[in-house]
């Protein structure tokens, strides 16, 4: 009974020791000091409409969510910069209807990436050639003749947006 009382006590201790470890989308790897990101409209060097504009009020969203920082649009008196250029966004038609037309189509979103610690004048996190890929599956009652490109990026930014403050904050 003793045996089972400290292997007992033994796996309560270990669990509360602070293994480092912590649920996805929690944690953060930046400096203590960062407490306000500026993120500026991303630049959008793609065809699509108001790319840039979805994408970069997710990304604000998102960072919000995390209940860490004070987001502004700005990037004057900031403790942080993200800053972001849409490269490129494509659609490609994976699986189709009886009558041939797109039912699903990969999204693939390629961007430009800089996270800048602007206290200490450094980059914490830059990717030049950021890829994001998702799905984009179109409701079947829907009329087929409108720019699927802008439908798919309204469906897909929050989790591209997701994706870039996760590598940023978590360090990935």
């Amino acid at each position: 009974m003793k045996f089972l009382k400290l292997c007992l006590l033994i796996f309560v201790l270990s669990a509360f020791s602070g293994c480092g470890y912590h649920l996805a989308g929690t944690g953060t790897s930046l400096p203590a000091h960062i407490k306000t990101i500026g993120v500026p409209i991303f630049a959008n060097n793609t065809q699509g409409y108001e790319v840039e504009q979805k994408i970069t009020a997710d990304v604000i969203n998102v960072l919000i969510q995390r209940g860490k920082y004070d987001v502004k649009p700005e990037t004057e008196g900031m403790d942080a910069t993200l800053k972001g250029t849409i490269s490129s966004v494509s659609l490609v038609p994976v699986t189709f209807n009886s009558d041939g037309r797109a039912r699903e189509y990969n999204v693939i979103i390629y961007a430009k990436v800089t996270f800048t610690d602007e206290i200490d004048k450094k980059v914490i996190f830059q990717n030049p050639s950021f890829v994001f890929r998702g799905k984009y599956e179109i409701d079947e009652n829907e009329v087929q003749f409108f720019d699927r490109q802008s439908q798919a990026v309204d469906d897909i930014a929050k989790d591209f947006a997701e994706s870039v403050v996760s590598a940023i904050l978590e360090g990935f």
